[in-house]
């Protein structure tokens, strides 16, 4: 009698044993499990995906030079005697983010520079592409790295686009029509290029 009751106290024991053990195994699966979900949800809270790396868009170049009529000046400088139009009918924002227009200058002896060019508001940068002469149409630059937009005292018709137009600093990007429309009536939205000496 006292055998059969030794026994089946063993066999309670011993299933006891296993359900604990069980039951420890699945708390600390669970354990585990919540652990990892919040290590997940930290993560998303404190990092971000890293962005994809910028690419620039195919370039199309006019197929026509500048017609007058969409000429638009604008300043640069007090002190600037050549004058600086942009052909509004080409002013493009592109998907990549790039400015991008054809340029015409005009110096006092009469003389007449035309290009194609870009300029990235993200990084302060200008590109030239194509270089158009009458008669002949547009010829791609030799010379089209990207590189920075610098201030001077005359020549900075880059900064001008740039702060007055397209990229104005601590401000959004106005839209190609809000742009083309202050081109035209002359009114930037940071009239830096008055200022300037």
């Amino acid at each position: 009698m006292n055998h059969g009751v030794h026994v089946a106290g063993a066999r309670l024991a011993g299933r006891s044993g296993r359900l604990a053990s069980l039951f420890f195994g699945l708390c600390a699966g669970l354990l585990a499990s919540v652990g990892a979900v919040a290590q997940v949800a930290q993560q998303s809270l404190f990092t971000s995906p890293e962005p994809p790396a910028w690419a620039e868009s195919p370039v199309e170049i006019p197929k026509e030079l500048p017609d007058d009529a969409a000429l638009a000046p604008f300043s640069v400088s007090r002190a600037a005697t050549a004058t600086f139009l942009i052909d509004t009918s080409s002013v493009t924002r592109g998907e990549d983010g790039i400015w991008r227009f054809a340029l015409v200058i005009r110096t006092a002896g009469g003389a007449e520079n035309i290009t194609y060019e870009g300029i990235r508001c993200a990084t302060a940068e200008r590109r030239l592409y194509a270089i158009g002469r009458r008669g002949e149409g547009w010829t791609a630059s030799r010379n089209d790295a990207w590189g920075r937009i610098a201030e001077s005292s005359l020549n900075r018709y880059h900064a001008a686009l740039f702060k007055d137009y397209f990229c104005p600093p601590g401000l959004a990007q106005p839209s190609p029509a809000e742009a083309v429309s202050r081109l035209r009536s002359g009114m930037p939205i940071l009239p830096t290029g008055n200022l300037t000496p």
